[in-house]
């Protein structure tokens, strides 16, 4: 894992699904990948470059210096992007996997622009947005749009994509973060994300945080905030920073006494019941710097920093019964701001694979659910900024290339198998199958 200010940073999104690969074809057509080339006294090898090997793949989306691309299920690739849509960046899948937005580069500013699977353009806003996520059930987005002084902060838009009808959240973000004053210049509210556990599983909710300095108050409520999109309605949950919806959607995650530590944020981990307003603290003291979730929200993996270090450790934890374990010789070498979210996926029994640096490049480990038996399973030369696939059938990762973009890999989760895709500085594995 290279930090983000010191390598080209990479998506940091969490691909939690599982989704079910077509079968191979054409293996007649594909040539054979050329042996790895030995490098040094350690023997490592560096990937061939070619068509990937016969096999089975989630398919892979990456974003390439002029255009981007998709590793199909049978090996094969279909170029995404180029023409008058420009440069790609912040490619992310829908929930199902029939549709991924991203950033086109136009005239020189990124639009927002969402794709088919195969990368037929469907809808683009005419302006440029700050972030943006999917609706569960792909149909629709949620956008933020900054106002023109970054000191007053920016609006959520939520954005049909049948209709292009769009409608704003009241208030959703008014004023800079949390209790950081908007008369301060030295502070930017870009720094934080403002969509963070946003949409509820079932679409008919939306979590946000509501600044202190709303133009509302104190007529409305300040804080975390659960709009009914619906009926309209909301309801506050006190000052604390909605993070991940859990539990199916019967709770959230929320963070309290958030704050940035150098480029790293940490905070207490808390559970909201959204039904009853119970809010209990989930263990690990005061110092989580991320949370990853299985599909099914009930199991999660956090890392929890270490005091005045850029490590953390790894833990897992039962959303369901609140027991955790603090993992034994599981850390995590850069954490927060800097962390790829596919570096940690949970499965839905609660085992934990992530991919920890090392001198030779990348291992990947098993945890079990018990926080047992944190077991090597692969390695992977040269490599950092790993994404291991939905299906743990392979992991995506950057090695140093010749030009000034890295270069992106794919292998089995054993390290084997290992060839050279692109040049790519970003990537993200298709969650699940289209319908």
């Amino acid at each position: 894992m290279r930090d983000a200010r010191l390598a080209v940073a990479c998506v940091a999104l969490s691909v939690l699904l599982s989704m079910s690969c077509g079968d191979s074809k054409a293996d007649s057509e594909k040539s054979t990948p050329q042996p790895g080339v030995t490098v040094g006294p350690s023997s490592l090898t560096v990937p061939p470059t070619g068509p990937a090997p016969t096999g089975k793949y989630n398919e892979l989306l990456w974003e390439g210096p002029s255009i981007g691309g998709l590793l199909a299920a049978d090996g094969s690739t279909i170029k995404i992007g180029g023409d008058d849509c420009g440069r790609l960046s912040d490619l992310v899948w829908a929930p199902s996997g029939a549709l991924f937005k991203g950033n086109c580069e136009v005239g020189g500013l990124d639009q927002l622009t969402v794709f088919d699977a195969v990368g037929h353009r469907l809808d683009q806003l005419p302006h440029r947005v700050s972030e943006s996520m999917w609706a569960p059930s792909g149909d629709a987005l949620a956008y933020v749009k900054r106002k023109a002084d970054h000191r007053m902060g920016a609006v959520v838009i939520l954005r049909s994509l049948a209709d292009k009808e769009e409608t704003e959240i009241p208030e959703a973000w008014e004023g800079a973060y949390a209790s950081r004053d908007p008369a301060d210049t030295s502070y930017y509210p870009q720094d934080d994300p403002v969509l963070r556990a946003g949409y509820s599983p079932d679409g008919r909710s939306f979590a946000f945080y509501r600044s202190a300095y709303a133009s509302c108050l104190p007529q409305c409520s300040q804080g975390l905030i659960v709009h009914n999109l619906n009926a309209g309605e909301e309801r506050g949950f006190g000052d604390l920073v909605p993070l991940r919806w859990a539990l199916e959607g019967s709770a959230l995650i929320g963070a309290a006494n958030y704050r940035w530590e150098g480029f790293v944020v940490t905070f207490a981990a808390q559970l909201i019941d959204v039904s009853t307003g119970i809010v209990t603290p989930l263990p690990a003291l005061d110092n989580y710097v991320e949370i990853w979730l299985s599909p099914d929200s009930t199991h999660a993996a956090f890392a929890t920093r270490r005091a005045g270090t850029q490590s953390a450790d790894l833990g897992t934890l039962d959303l369901r019964t609140g027991v955790s374990v603090i993992v034994t010789g599981a850390t995590l070498e850069r954490s927060g701001a800097g962390a790829q979210k596919g570096e940690v996926l949970v499965t839905d029994d609660g085992r934990v694979h992530w991919l920890q640096d090392s001198r030779r490049g990348m291992d990947l480990f098993r945890i079990e659910a018990d926080g047992s038996q944190n077991q090597r399973i692969g390695s992977f030369a040269l490599a950092y900024d790993g994404a291991i696939s939905p299906d743990l059938r392979h992991v995506a990762y950057s090695t140093a290339g010749d030009s000034s973009f890295p270069e992106l890999h794919v292998a089995r989760v054993d390290g084997s198998d290992a060839y050279r895709l692109a040049e790519s500085a970003q990537y993200v594995w298709r969650p699940a199958a289209p319908p």
